[in-house]
């Protein structure tokens, strides 16, 4: 659920408030020693952990982050394996922040009180998919956010209903050494039914039909159980299962949902279902789907406490554009705190507005303390826009070959064909705007990026599928006329 933000006090506050009881036990240049018993805090220090598809911050020490990271991995090989039922998810290779709030006060100054949990994509340079979550232990909570973030890819404009009804029906997935289970089996289907039990079931055309700003509103509550019932009832019937599977097919390449729905479902079809869905919660044959299947036993690093530093560099991320003054604030005490963080100043140039000096330095410093990450290269390059002088040319053109080394990455493809873009060379910008949207073929900015570059290089053809693919793409708080600015070459650089 993404309701409106709460006012919060100065982000500094915070991360102080969270850190100052860590002073003499966290690790690092200004800490000391690490706590005799990582494995025994509980919420006077962060700890970090990482493993295949995950990076957890967590409070409520190491046994606490350690069990977060080990159910997520197994939650979403589960979840990726019972979506098949109704399209293909496939791992698009990004790793996940985990960020894990013990306390409720603390969670309520990053996030909404409201909320128990939030997933945020990454909408600018530098930024990360992040997953919030209030509280150890809610499971169900974390699958319905990991069903968000294996959505996104693929459906980034997932009408709520559907956004919100599929995770609503895949965090009830059940998982053991050889089957996962989704849908509603008798063990399950009471406790279903005491969650989904708001008393508003709105006429299906008026469900289909909420706009965002009145499904997360005053209703919210029971758009969300009339959602569930929907999907809940679509993977009970097969022919049902059927229509649904082609119009999320459809809606992946790029139509929009209320057309592809029409075109999949006809308008018998749709009395037949709305009658369905609205009976669904007494239904008295639930159904389940059962698959087969072998965890992969996942790698999973040894948790570890973050130093004051690093403390306030995370809360930074959780701030990030949303709040500029308050990350401002954790990236200076950061910076104040540990001047060898080259991830406090990447994000600091990051998150600066405008061509400066300090701006320059921070970037500049970044890629000195740590040459192999792309963040420091990534803001760096942002840094020398626009290039006017030949040495920042110069400059900028090793960036480029840097960004370019980062094979892997399609954030680093993609701002290197920015930067030779800016830069004039219109046939290496090509390449690598191309190379970006082959190594992540749902990266929304690799297609904004390749529409224009191909659009300046005469490939006519590819800068309009690479067009029409940006729109489908287009991640939900994009603005339409700041997309067609985009896609029209008449955006401002990523400076700005």
């Amino acid at each position: 659920m993404r309701p409106g933000r709460v006012s919060v006090l100065p982000a500094a506050c915070l991360s102080i408030l969270v850190a100052s009881t860590a002073t003499a036990q966290a690790s690092g240049p200004d800490g000391g020693a690490p706590p005799a018993s990582a494995e025994d805090n509980f919420d006077t220090v962060w700890v970090t952990a990482s493993s295949d598809h995950f990076l957890i911050y967590a409070s409520g020490g190491a046994r606490v982050a350690r069990r977060a990271l080990e159910e997520a991995e197994r939650a979403v090989q589960a979840l990726r394996l019972a979506m098949t039922i109704n399209g293909t998810f496939p791992d698009d290779g990004r790793r996940l922040m985990l960020v894990l709030f013990i306390s409720d006060y603390l969670y309520n100054w990053v996030e909404s009180p409201q909320t128990l949990g939030l997933f945020r994509p990454a909408m600018h340079w530098g930024e990360t998919d992040v997953v919030l979550l209030r509280g150890a232990g809610r499971f169900h909570v974390l699958r319905h956010e990991l069903v968000h973030r294996l959505m996104q890819p693929v459906l980034p404009k997932a009408p709520p209903w559907l956004g919100e009804g599929m995770a609503q029906y895949f965090q009830w997935t059940a998982m053991d050494e050889t089957t996962v289970t989704a849908g509603s089996t008798q063990e399950m289907i009471s406790l279903q039914q005491i969650a989904h039990d708001s008393s508003f079931f709105p006429p299906l055309p008026e469900l289909l039909a909420t706009p965002r700003s009145k499904f997360y509103g005053q209703e919210a509550l029971g758009l969300y159980s009339a959602s569930f019932w929907l999907i809940s009832t679509i993977n009970s019937e097969a022919r049902y299962r059927e229509r649904f599977n082609q119009a999320i097919r459809a809606m992946s390449k790029g139509s929009p949902a209320d057309v592809a729905w029409k075109r999949a479902f006809t308008p018998a079809e749709m009395e037949d279902l709305d009658r369905d869905y609205r009976s669904a919660p007494s239904r008295p044959d639930p159904v389940s789907h059962r698959l087969t299947w072998q965890p992969i036993t996942p790698t999973v690093s040894t948790p570890r406490p973050l130093n004051r530093a690093e403390t306030h560099v995370l809360f930074a991320r959780l701030y990030g554009r949303s709040k500029p003054s308050f990350a401002r604030e954790e990236l200076d005490a950061a910076i104040e705190r540990d001047p060898q963080n080259a991830e406090a100043f990447a994000l600091r140039a990051l998150f600066e507005r405008g061509a400066s000096t300090q701006r320059r330095e921070d970037a500049e410093r970044a890629v000195t303390l740590d040459p192999g990450a792309p963040l420091g290269w990534e803001a760096l390059g942002v840094a020398l826009l626009p290039a006017t002088e030949p040495a920042d040319r110069v400059r900028l053109l090793q960036v480029v070959r840097r960004l370019e080394s980062f094979g892997g990455s399609a954030e680093s493809q993609c701002l290197g064909a920015v930067l030779l873009g800016a830069l004039g060379d219109q046939a290496r910008a090509l390449k690598l705007a191309r190379a970006a949207v082959r190594i992540s073929p749902g990266y929304f900015y690799g297609h904004v990026v390749l529409s224009q570059i191909a659009s300046r290089a005469h490939a006519d053809r590819e800068a309009r599928e690479a067009r029409a693919r940006a729109w489908a793409l287009a991640p939900d708080g994009v603005d339409p006329i700041d997309l067609e600015l985009l896609l029209s070459g008449g955006a401002r650089n990523p400076s700005r």
